[in-house]
């Protein structure tokens, strides 16, 4: 553990973003379901406000815990959800998701592609965002989700398990396919409950996941390293 990282809360603000559909805050989530709707109507997935979307933004390598994802695919679109994944990286793991997509038309969409608008999009649309990681020193991604209001299912592991708790996320202790699917599984049940969810997307939203607190965490504990050099002259 140590300090984490920010993000730019100009750059990524769901109330003021140009480059997603709609703009919204806490007081106007409902909003975000515009958001939502776009990114079913302009991928293919099926019109349905209340299916829960799930997204994952990543380089699609092992140690982002693809491995677990492809494992497990079937039983969580089996579960009730939809997927929408954006990324690229090993032809394996490309392959396997490119797959997925035709194997469940109108329930995964999978994007060989990465780039930020586009992310942002899926951001401000998912309802659960999925973080698998086997090793994560910081992590970015889990952060902007709960900016966003798109509550993160993550492996405890560094920066993911200094991030994310049960009041803002979701967290699965082992790297283990079966409790990765076992957390998707809550989190959807939670989804599905609405005012549980709710209260999450609040925690989440209002997690200060900024620059200017991870600035004022280091102005800390250089304060108290020189206090304690003085102390010891």
């Amino acid at each position: 553990t140590g300090i984490l990282n920010g993000i730019n809360y100009d750059f990524y603000n769901p109330e003021k973003d140009t480059e997603i559909i709609a703009n919204y805050n806490y007081d106007t989530y409902s909003e975000k379901l515009k958001n939502k709707r776009h990114l079913q109507k302009e991928y293919g997935l099926n019109q349905d406000d209340n299916v829960c979307l799930i997204a994952i933004i990543s380089r699609l390598v092992g140690h982002k815990g693809m491995d677990l994802v492809v494992e497990k695919m079937d039983e969580m679109v089996e579960s009730g959800c939809q997927f929408i994944i954006l990324g690229m990286g090993d032809p394996y793991f490309e392959d396997k998701f490119n797959f997925f997509s035709y194997k469940y038309p109108g329930r995964v969409c999978f994007i060989k592609a990465f780039n930020t608008p586009l992310s942002k999009q899926i951001y401000s649309g998912a309802d659960l965002f999925l973080m698998p990681s086997l090793t994560e020193p910081c992590g970015l991604s889990q952060m902007i989700a709960c900016r966003y209001g798109t509550l993160p299912i993550v492996h405890a592991t560094g920066g993911l398990a200094d991030s994310i708790s049960d009041a803002n996320g979701f967290v699965f202790k082992a790297y283990d396919a079966n409790e990765m699917a076992y957390k998707v599984k809550e989190a959807i049940n939670v989804y599905n409950h609405k005012d549980d969810y709710m209260k999450m997307v609040h925690t989440a939203m209002y997690t200060d996941f900024s620059w200017a607190n991870s600035a004022k965490k280091y102005l800390d504990l250089y304060k108290s390293l020189l206090e304690r050099r003085e102390n010891n002259d």
